[in-house]
């Protein structure tokens, strides 16, 4: 009888553990990072760094570029044209949730150049 209870509870434990087919996904957020001129045009090619994972791209022809990553806070930096050699220094933070999409807007000086 004890051994007729071990294998019930151990075919028990095998049918809840089927019973969750689909395994468990992370749900991702989305960093959209546009870099503008001081006319509100975008400006392509501008290195973006999102941090903690170290993440670089540059914005495309349309002055965009999209991060997709875990939920969690991040860091978004770039050195743009600015005035003065140094220009323009960002640091901002974000905090990205489950399918969340975070818009940040960066601006560049480019007749400062």
């Amino acid at each position: 009888m004890k051994y007729f209870s071990y294998l019930l509870f151990f075919l028990l434990i095998i049918l809840i553990s089927f019973c969750d087919d689909e395994p468990t996904k992370v749900k991702t957020g989305i960093i959209y990072v546009s870099v503008v001129d001081e006319n509100n045009s975008l400006v392509p090619n501008e290195k973006i760094i999102v941090t903690s994972d170290s993440l670089v791209k540059y914005t495309d022809a349309n002055g965009i570029c999209k991060f997709e990553v875990e939920p969690g806070d991040y860091y978004v930096n770039a050195y743009l044209p600015g005035p003065g050699p140094a220009g323009y220094y960002y640091h901002k933070l974000v905090m990205v949730k489950s399918n969340e999409t975070i818009k940040v807007k960066l601006l560049a000086c480019l007749s400062c150049m």
